[in-house]
């Protein structure tokens, strides 16, 4: 939702580049200024006090009641079966393919090997980017110049999409919960999106796209609708990994051994959409909202002894080391390749 920012800091930190090569910039800012105006600039004590303060206060105090109830000796104290959690990490590419599917699916001119690099550097910049505009800089600036306009599109469509599935996982893991006032009311939410999602246009979308907060939405829009059904069954494709993920890493750190293999699997399984649905809440992901992800896992998921509390912990962060983590480091790996290859130097020119 923060790409109407994206316009001035890719001409920040790309006017040297542009000058060097003996080009301006002129006709790119128009463009991107174009693209990416959405309204009003939030003020910024107000971005930083819900983008980061408020999710910083909701974890720490998340993180210190459950902790502090039990003796220090008892926090780290994990069982672990290695397969499952191996089985996690051989996950995280598949994970990956199909966000870089829907990104080579959404700029079909470039190679799978380009699309690659730019889909993992981006994860790279998430893990830096406040407000969540890392990983669309991250991408944006690796894509070629010609298809950087393109490429905000493209990542709005792709983020709009996976955001639908979140928040309709979410919803009807709220409602196998009884918790049905919450659960239809995103139900509800998720219905309008889907249809906002493909074309639909009431008169307060009219209003509405007006404001920065539908920007994802609104150049969604501007890609063809085939393009856009294929990337949400590739979404749906990815966020089934993401719960298998989910349920193996938990079952990896022993979560709730004791109790009957169906409770535990559903509490999990409902758990997932549970947690992922809290932290896309919050509009930061410094660090790849670490810290964020196991206080929303510990909220949504039972930790009736130690043992849970450590294993939810214990859990959340392997699944941040397998899914963001090691790809962001290969993300820079490649592009730091990339930009000492002699084929960098010829592309700048394009």
């Amino acid at each position: 939702m923060a790409l109407h920012r994206l316009g001035r800091f890719y001409l920040h930190t790309h006017r040297k580049q542009a000058n060097f090569n003996g080009r301006t910039m002129d006709s790119v800012a128009d463009n991107t200024a174009t693209t990416t105006a959405f309204g009003p600039k939030i003020p910024r004590r107000i971005g930083w006090t819900f983008g980061l303060v408020l999710p910083l206060i909701f974890t720490c105090t998340v993180l210190v009641q459950q902790l502090q109830q039990f003796p220090f000796e008892t926090w780290w104290t994990w069982s672990i079966h290695w397969e499952l959690l191996a089985l996690v990490f051989l996950l995280s590419p598949v994970n990956w393919g199909f966000e870089i599917l829907k990104w080579a699916e959404l700029l079909p001119s470039g190679s799978p090997a380009r699309r690659r690099r730019e889909v993992l550097y981006g994860v790279a910049w998430s893990m830096i980017g406040p407000l969540r505009m890392g990983a669309v800089v991250g991408r944006v600036v690796s894509t070629r110049k010609n298809e950087r306009n393109q490429g905000i599109r493209a990542f709005a469509t792709s983020s709009a999409a996976q955001w639908w599935c979140t928040i309709t996982g979410a919803a009807f893991a709220l409602v196998f919960m009884e918790m049905y006032k919450l659960g239809v009311a995103l139900i509800l939410v998720s219905i309008v999106c889907f249809s906002l999602y493909f074309g639909w246009s009431p008169k307060f979308w009219q209003y509405l796209r007006k404001m920065q907060i539908t920007g994802d939405w609104r150049l969604a829009r501007r890609i063809p609708k085939a393009r856009r059904r294929t990337t949400l069954q590739l979404s749906i494709g990815r966020y089934m990994v993401m719960i298998a993920q989910f349920v193996l890493v938990l079952n990896a750190f022993d979560h709730q051994e004791s109790t009957a293999w169906f409770e535990r699997y559903l509490d999990q399984i409902l758990g997932g959409p549970v947690t992922w649905g809290l932290t896309s809440l919050a509009p930061t992901s410094m660090l790849g909202e670490l810290g964020l992800r196991e206080a929303a896992a510990l909220v949504a998921l039972p930790a009736s002894t130690p043992a849970d509390t450590t294993a939810i912990i214990g859990a959340m962060l392997s699944l941040w080391v397998a899914n963001l983590l090691l790809p962001a480091l290969y993300g820079v790996y490649l592009q730091n390749q990339y930009q000492n290859s002699p084929r960098h130097r010829s592309n700048l020119q394009r």
